[in-house]
């Protein structure tokens, strides 16, 4: 095929291309897997090859193919497969789900569980390991939180993991002897195990789950923050080998503190997840001033400050674009002062190294942030579902930390780059609904326009990549990574915004999911 022919052409829609030289059109053509023309339909025809497909939009609109910035892309599928809490506020009900899996799961398997909300239950407490042990006392069983920050386990998994009663995050009752609730470095610890008798098979079923759902929400890029310890370093390798077979771009995210491997694997990146803190959910975001329900506890750090500036000025000095978990105003302070030593010893233009989350800063950490040429990949679908005075952050923070959350407006007014994720499967790897979040943001003055919200998960999310020349708007001689709407995002009302449904989703020119139709099923080669 010449280059000057398509054999796809979309035609009679709302074009928004995220490209200021040409914002809108009402057609595009698309020559194998790049995008040959943006303008009007009657044009677009003219390129028309023999056999071409024409769409008719029909007034739809057209965006970019959206770019989940931040993604634990094997989670989300072990997600779907494992018992689902969510829902499940009291600890009879989770105790009743987890006694229907264990008649069914042979005994001494493992039960795992994912998505309970301590917060949403009377009490705000946990179930605990005796509660397990009444319904599953032969099975071993590891329930997640909704954060994957904490979890609960039974007894069995205890015994079998043969945690340390001193290890940081283990829960002791009055009796010293472990409660099965499990915070910080102890949570790390029965992640890892678990993660360890996962095999291939499983890995397979939950990666073509986490691609089924991304192809239904639009986003045609991942980064898939994956890895993090000896175990779930699988998990990475397993993206690494089959990534070439899935039809979306997966943008694998590798979180060791390994250097010379990830340089070895040829990435040019290192990190996504490394935790520098935790969670506000978990109440282990490390935070400059004591939780507002729990005034004895300001979080934990997983990095003491040399150790953090050692790694930092390591993987900085290898070329790589750096990636970490920072939630809270401590960790914040803590990555940023890394940051500062670190790039103030060894210049570098165009690093874009990236601070994930940024959920808590203060205004000089803004500016800090700004002047140190940072990307920030946020998550406004936290907003959504705990952000505002009423809701858990405001338990947790107290009224006047609140009202910093996430302060969108106020970070991109400030000219920041924002690169939008989902942080699936702890939020849905829903886009759509994290636009909704990012445009009705809690806190008023944090709000986005659409056009903001949309740059985030688009053109921004492309940059922080380094792949702008590549993604992030309809351009021609970009890639053909597209997606249909069944509305338009900006003449909506802003409360409807998270009930748009994607109509189609064209990566590199291919329809790979059509609302009307099947997800097409690929083979991972497991």
């Amino acid at each position: 095929m010449e280059w000057r022919s398509a054999n796809l052409i979309l035609v009679n829609g709302n074009i928004i291309t995220m490209d200021g030289h040409r914002p809108c059109g009402s057609a595009l053509a698309i020559s194998d897997n790049h995008i040959l023309f943006v303008g009007g339909s009657r044009e677009a025809l003219s390129f028309a090859a023999p056999g071409a497909t024409v769409i008719d939009l029909m007034g739809r609109t057209v965006l970019p193919g959206l770019i989940d910035n931040h993604c634990h892309f094997m989670q989300t599928g072990y997600a779907a497969n494992d018992v689902d809490l969510q829902g499940k506020n009291t600890i009879a009900a989770i105790k009743e789900a987890i006694a229907i899996a264990a008649g069914y799961f042979p005994s001494d398997s493992m039960i795992r569980g994912y998505g309970y909300d301590d917060y949403l239950f009377p009490q705000g407490i946990p179930p605990c390991r005796h509660d397990l042990d009444r319904v599953a006392p032969n099975h071993l069983v590891w329930l997640s939180r909704v954060d994957l920050h904490s979890s609960v386990v039974n007894t069995p998994l205890l015994k079998s993991m043969e945690i340390p009663l001193d290890t940081p995050g283990l829960e002791l009752d009055e009796k010293g002897e472990p409660t099965g609730r499990l915070r910080s470095e102890a949570d790390r610890l029965v992640r890892e195990y678990n993660s360890s008798l996962i095999g291939s098979k499983t890995r397979g079923a939950a990666l073509r789950e986490a691609v089924r759902q991304a192809l239904r929400t639009g986003v045609t890029t991942v980064c898939a923050m994956e890895g993090g310890d000896e175990s779930q370093d699988k998990d990475a390798e397993f993206l690494l080998q089959h990534q070439e077979q899935v039809p979306i771009r997966l943008e694998v995210f590798y979180q060791t503190t390994d250097v010379a491997r990830v340089v070895d694997l040829g990435l040019p990146r290192i990190g996504g997840c490394i935790l520098i803190d935790g969670s506000f959910g978990s109440r282990t975001a490390a935070l400059l001033e004591p939780y507002a329900d729990d005034p004895q506890n300001s979080g934990y750090l997983y990095f003491e400050q040399d150790e953090l500036n050692r790694f930092v000025e390591e993987a900085h000095t290898a070329g790589l674009q750096l990636s970490m978990h920072v939630i809270g105003d401590r960790g914040i302070e803590m990555m940023l002062t890394s940051l500062e030593k670190v790039l103030s010893k060894h210049p570098r233009l165009d690093h874009r190294h990236r601070l994930e989350h940024f959920e808590l800063p203060t205004p000089e950490h803004i500016r800090r942030a700004r002047e140190l040429g940072l990307i920030l990949s946020v998550q406004p679908a936290f907003e959504y579902f705990w952000g505002g005075a009423g809701n858990m952050y405001g338990e947790r923070l107290g009224p006047e930390r609140v009202m910093r959350t996430n302060p969108l407006r106020t970070m991109v007014d400030q000219g920041l780059v924002l690169a939008g994720g989902s942080d699936s499967a702890v939020t849905p790897m829903d886009i759509i609904l994290a636009i909704h979040a990012a445009v009705n943001h809690p806190n008023k003055q944090e709000c986005l326009e659409v056009f903001q919200a949309i740059r985030m998960f688009t053109l921004h999310g492309a940059a922080a990549l380094f792949r702008e020349k590549e993604l992030g708007s309809i351009t021609p001689g970009k890639l053909a990574d597209i997606i249909v709407l069944a509305e338009d995002p900006c003449f909506i009302t802003a409360g409807n915004l998270k009930d748009i449904n994607v109509d189609l989703t064209i990566v590199a020119g291919k329809i790979v999911y059509d609302r009307g139709g099947a997800v097409p099923l690929f083979d991972i080669g497991a």
